[in-house]
């Protein structure tokens, strides 16, 4: 049975909403909301994926201190310009013990600190984001460092990436899927031979995806010809 949806409009109100997620049964739940109101929630369900866009986050969700989240069994979590999203509800994340895909994009308030903080906490994620983030990519990487054993699909935002961040990739080593995203680095920071290098050290690279390498460069030809064992997509940057 696919998962239940509630979609969100400015007509909803909280009340019709916290009716229809509690008919939920936990293993389904999933709300995906995209709004930019602050509603005030005390009673969540076992929610399994939460999606926000351009919303407010309650704070009851990801408490400071020892206090336990009203989301316990979150296994999915995908937030998108959400400003309220800062580093210290990041280090609430390790509390989600069933958390395994965290996409953050455009949570200008995470820092460096807040991931080093956080990450290693965050084991069982098999599948990371970091999209248009404060955070260069280099420091991103150096937060993961060896703290994701399972990451099985990771995107990064590519700016301030350079060779000596990308080497950590080689501690990942269940690593099927990197996604580089954004305007490619020059030359000088990270080279098409840099990137199949580090490339080559993944046993398991199923795919390699790169966004704003235009196609049918030269370093594509260089990616494609090292790496005929696993799958290369490349994109345009968004418009």
């Amino acid at each position: 049975m696919p998962p239940a949806f509630s979609r969100c409009r400015s007509s909803l109100t909280a009340h019709v909403l916290r009716r229809h997620l509690s008919a939920l049964r936990p293993p389904e739940a999933e709300v995906r909301v995209a709004m930019a109101t602050v509603w005030e929630w005390s009673d969540w369900p076992l929610i399994r994926r939460v999606g926000l866009q351009l919303w407010e986050l309650p704070q009851a969700w990801f408490p400071q201190g020892n206090a336990p989240s009203s989301l316990p069994h979150l296994e999915h979590l995908v937030l998108d310009r959400v400003p309220a999203f800062s580093d210290v509800q990041l280090r609430a994340l390790p509390r989600q013990g069933a958390l395994c895909s965290l996409v953050l994009r455009v949570t200008y308030r995470v820092t460096h600190q807040g991931l080093r903080d956080a990450l290693p906490g965050l084991s069982n994620l098999r599948l990371l984001e970091l999209c248009g983030c404060s955070v260069s990519a280099d420091g991103a990487l150096q937060a993961m460092g060896g703290f994701l054993p399972r990451l099985r699909e990771l995107r990064l935002t590519v700016t301030g990436l350079t060779a000596r961040g990308l080497a950590i990739l080689v501690e990942m080593q269940a690593l099927e899927i990197p996604g580089l995203l954004g305007p490619p680095p020059t030359p000088d920071e990270l080279s098409a031979k840099d990137i199949l290098t580090f490339c080559l050290m993944l046993p398991n690279l199923r795919v390699l995806s790169l966004q704003g390498m235009g196609p049918g460069s030269a370093d594509e030809a260089i990616l494609r010809e090292g790496l005929v064992h696993c799958i290369i997509t490349v994109g345009e940057l968004p418009t």
